[in-house]
């Protein structure tokens, strides 16, 4: 993958994440892409009208305007994993506040893990009872053992998914789905029919 980015379960929305998203290093083509984004590319001409004062301080997040660029690039490949926990607000039930978090470091303190416990279970109180090296024994949790066996895989068939700008074009029916990014690039980021459980 050119670009990795993990989100929290938001998947109705496909923008790059600003607090964990990775790219390759890729001068010519990966690390260019930020110019595809206005907000960020014309930051000097915007610096320009504050200081002369024909325009008003606006500060905006570059998620949305750099997601955007991002999707309108037909020859890298993204990833977008729902695999990190959150506070966010409207989270829900998946929310990092309401898991207990338990890291590992392991015998030699060379691999760690980050284990959940889950919100209904009652299985807070295993956090405690683990041993530090838990994952590195094999009657306890032998998926963790083989450093070759991947802890996420696909769990059903590739589906496409659509934009509101794909469904209904420039002027048509549309929902907002990030309060905090301009609507400008909504109809882009914002897909149909997806919802945080899909």
């Amino acid at each position: 993958w050119d670009i990795v980015t993990y989100g929290f379960g938001d998947q109705d929305r496909v923008y790059l994440r600003g607090q964990f998203t990775f790219h390759k290093n890729k001068i010519d083509k990966i690390n260019q892409l930020w110019r595809g984004c206005a907000y960020l590319s014309e930051a000097d001409v915007r610096y320009s009208k504050l200081l002369k004062g024909s325009e008003q301080f606006k500060l905006e997040s570059a998620e949305g305007c750099y997601s955007a660029a991002v999707l309108h690039s037909d020859d890298i490949s993204v990833k977008y994993t729902v695999k990190a926990l959150t506070d966010a607000e409207g989270a829900g039930a998946d929310s990092a506040i309401l898991h207990g978090l338990y890291v590992g470091l392991g015998q030699e303190g060379d691999r760690s893990v980050v284990w959940t416990a889950g919100t209904e279970q009652g299985d807070g109180q295993k956090l405690l009872n683990l041993p530090v090296d838990w994952f590195e024994d094999k009657d306890i949790a032998y998926g963790y053992t083989d450093v070759k066996n991947p802890l996420q895989w696909e769990v059903g068939e590739r589906t496409k998914v659509r934009s509101y700008r794909d469904e209904y074009g420039d002027d048509g029916e549309f929902q907002k789905c990030m309060y905090w990014a301009p609507k400008t690039y909504q109809r882009d980021i914002c897909v149909k029919d997806v919802d945080w459980f899909d």
